[in-house]
């Protein structure tokens, strides 16, 4: 039977050649005849249009104070009580598919989330592609409060707080998103008249 997939024809030459004398040599014949990523799909640099913004994140949203995270690929600070996040270094485009769709796939969470607005994340206010910074951007309500591993929490609250994190992970799952770096560092309790209210943060992340 013949066979029409790409490694068909090293395969036949490995079986009735014998022309390869070891498995590296197979191996980067099988590397040589494979077909290359990038020509296997193209993306319409249309469907970011709708995120673009004709502005420099950090001039649009100027920091209050110190920066929180500043490294070569991202940027947190505060911004006139909001909490600003930057992407650095970004730039999609038609030639770079693999990134334009991850973009793309990152902005349309993005504005998912922001149509729920589900109680357990903080709300988003503003989100894109800043062109003139060449970065993504988000900007959500700043959450007060402290981190779950430094909450004190009596013991009959406990239980509550759990199945309310629970619940909060489930329907975020139920929504089809996810977290990707749940650890008490990421959520945030914060007291209550009846108890606690709990907040996910750093969702999502690029």
């Amino acid at each position: 039977a013949s066979c029409s997939e790409w490694y068909s024809a090293v395969l036949n030459n490995a079986i009735d050649g014998e022309c390869y004398h070891d498995a590296e040599e197979l191996f980067d014949a099988l590397k040589e005849a494979e077909p290359s990523d990038a020509c296997t799909f193209e993306f319409d640099d249309s469907e970011l249009e709708p995120y673009r913004r004709n502005i420099s994140h950090s001039r649009q949203y100027r920091e209050d104070d110190d920066l929180i995270v500043e490294t070569d690929e991202k940027e947190v600070y505060v911004s006139d009580g909001l909490m600003v996040k930057a992407w650095l270094n970004v730039n999609p485009s038609i030639d770079d598919p693999a990134l334009s769709y991850k973009v793309l796939h990152f902005l349309q969470r993005l504005g998912k989330i922001r149509s729920i607005n589900p109680p357990y994340l903080p709300c988003v206010r503003e989100f894109g592609i800043a062109t003139k910074s060449s970065s993504l951007f988000m900007v959500t309500d700043r959450v007060e409060g402290f981190t779950w591993n430094k909450s004190l929490i009596g013991s009959k609250q406990r239980l509550a707080v759990v199945d309310k994190l629970i619940e909060s992970v489930e329907h975020l799952h139920g929504l089809g998103l996810y977290h990707g770096d749940l650890h008490p560092g990421n959520i945030i309790l914060t007291k209550e008249i009846d108890g606690f209210d709990l907040t996910l943060i750093d969702v999502p992340d690029f």
